[in-house]
């Protein structure tokens, strides 16, 4: 058997105040897996309650937080010791954890050292450096081969900041002779676009295709895109860039969050989850986008980021690239 190495660490986690029973639920359920199989670790967890404010769409609330302590205290000698729920840490070399441990809590975000105590930074790393989140959408001409896209929302995450962008594309670059009607009809491309029956709201920019290569190159630049199915995103984005002889430069990995979702599912126990996303997103406790935003860039890009939220995927977790 492994010899216990005598290192126990704090971990943090700070999460929204409707998920302490959750939290506290999974916290019992590890504690219980353990006991079953002979071990005498446990988490043992301390709660303490906060308010912080919070950005989201331009306005900002005070929103009850909670800043949870857990402390594993160690198995005794000749037991495996269990150090974490979450895979990324680690109580030292020789030390291993346990597969009993609550799988669960890996879905809540867990604070980071890259955060002060109720900041709510949300930062990842890869191979050490910073990691920006960016919640992507566009609407396109199609889903052809060579489809382009005519509006691209990006919502960029920095400390607690959103910015949000929505950028149409000039109908001269996106090619409307090879367009598919029923995508542009799908989208409200006669009714929203600005060089149709549309007009530029706050937030919103009217771009050559040039110009919106270089804007969406530079608000990517090293990010991790999130989206609902982002590799259709990324394909119509990396043509623009590459049309304007411009490299794409965001994290290699482009996120899903629907698969996000339906992971933390059957995580929850949910051997068979829904299939389609507006289902994934109402069984996760997100609300998909209300008619009046359905289809619109930034619309779905804001669902993407209720969702990231409310699954609690913005913890600082080292990830080598």
């Amino acid at each position: 058997m492994y010899d216990v190495i005598e290192i126990v660490e704090t971990h943090h986690w700070e999460i929204p105040a409707y998920k302490v029973d959750e939290f506290k639920a999974e916290i019992a359920r590890a504690n219980g897996k353990l006991a079953r199989v002979g071990l005498d670790a446990r988490f043992e967890i301390t709660y303490t309650d906060f308010a912080k404010q919070v950005r989201r769409g331009g306005l900002i609330t005070n929103e009850g937080q909670v800043l949870i302590d857990g402390t594993p205290k160690p198995a005794p000698r000749d037991h495996v010791p269990v150090i974490s729920a979450l895979p990324q840490e680690s109580a030292g070399a020789r030390s291993v954890q346990h597969p009993v441990c609550g799988l669960g809590l890996a879905w809540f975000a867990q604070q980071g050292r890259n955060t002060a105590p109720h900041d709510g930074i949300t930062t990842k790393t890869h191979g050490g450096k910073a990691v920006i989140p960016v919640f992507l959408d566009t609407e396109t001409t199609g889903l052809h081969r060579g489809y382009r896209p005519w509006e691209i929302a990006l919502i960029r995450r920095e400390e607690t900041i959103d910015t949000e962008l929505t950028i149409f594309v000039d109908i001269d670059d996106i090619d409307l002779d090879s367009a598919d009607p029923i995508s542009l009809q799908l989208g409200g491309f006669e009714q929203r676009h600005p060089q149709r029956g549309g007009a530029l709201g706050p937030d919103q920019v009217l771009m050559s295709g040039a110009d919106a290569a270089a804007e969406v190159q530079k608000r990517t630049a090293g990010v991790e895109i999130w989206g609902v199915n982002p590799s259709y995103d990324t394909i119509g984005l990396d043509g623009l860039l590459a049309r304007h002889r411009l490299e794409a430069t965001w994290y290699y990995q482009p996120q899903d969050i629907a698969q996000q979702g339906r992971g933390f599912l059957r995580g929850s126990g949910i051997a068979r989850p829904p299939r389609t996303s507006d289902e994934l997103s109402l069984a996760c406790g997100v609300q998909p986008p209300a008619p009046h935003e359905r289809h619109t860039a930034m619309g779905d890009a804001r669902w993407v980021g209720r969702w990231y939220d409310a699954l609690g995927i913005g913890a600082d977790l080292k990830q080598e690239a």
